[in-house]
């Protein structure tokens, strides 16, 4: 192990991410949840994802405002995110204001539900993720700390999170992470400018990554924006309990 814990969650079904095994390796048995989106058919009135199976990889959305539409149809999202969306594709865009917002908001709701104060992490780029969190004291606290991470997830942030990540962090749209983390490296010039989602597969699976420094916050929250968490054990964790 090189220290590091790694927390992946990609479009899918939803669900709430947490890779027990691999948090085995951070500070004091912690462990991390990440969000993901969920997977639905398109409504009718939103652009579909393309097909396109160039090197560039499939896209989620031919457009940002259908994603955005698209987001905005997610049956678990509330009420008050629905709202936002709709406003946002007309804006062509979430704002940061409204981003930060929601994310203030998600902490809250977990405050409120009796976890202690922490901090979110903040990226350059922006994006924000939760912290590591140390291990619950029991399992039936783990459980429902699981059960209010995605209430709260729901209620307040998960679709406004998917579309403002696209935005400063995989704004071609790509399906695959990989893609959308190589893309990003690029653009951020923190990278060659060859450098490609298969180098990346390749640096990823032999844990050895040649092109980029993995703790800098900037290659980070190129990683974050595209729902792949990279966190280190040394960084110590949040005791919400």
């Amino acid at each position: 192990m090189n220290g590091h814990v790694e927390v992946r969650s990609v479009v899918a079904t939803l669900m709430i991410v947490v890779m027990l095994g691999l948090a085995g390796c951070a500070a004091n048995g912690s462990s991390q949840a990440g969000q993901s989106a969920p997977s639905v058919q398109a409504s009718s009135d939103c652009g579909g994802g393309s097909s396109n199976s160039s090197a560039q990889g499939q896209r989620l959305a031919s457009s940002l405002d259908d994603y955005i539409c698209q987001a905005s149809t997610w049956k678990d999202i509330s009420e008050k995110q629905r709202k936002i969306l709709q406003e946002a594709r007309a804006n062509h865009g979430v704002t940061t204001a409204q981003y930060e917002r929601a994310w203030s908001d998600f902490r809250t709701c977990l405050i409120n539900r009796g976890y202690k104060s922490f901090d979110l992490i903040k990226f350059p780029n922006g994006v924000y993720k939760m912290p590591l969190i140390t291990s619950a004291p029991t399992e039936a606290q783990q459980n429902k700390y699981y059960s209010d991470y995605t209430d709260c997830l729901q209620e307040e942030v998960m679709g406004i999170d998917a579309v403002f990540n696209k935005q400063v962090g995989n704004p071609s749209l790509y399906r695959e992470p990989e893609d959308g983390v190589a893309d990003c490296l690029r653009r951020e010039n923190l990278v060659p400018k060859d450098y490609t989602a298969d180098t990346l597969r390749k640096e990823h699976s032999a844990r050895k990554y040649e092109h980029f420094n993995i703790r800098d916050m900037r290659v980070r929250g190129c990683f974050a924006a595209n729902n792949w968490n990279v966190n280190f054990a040394d960084e110590g964790a949040a005791d919400i309990w």
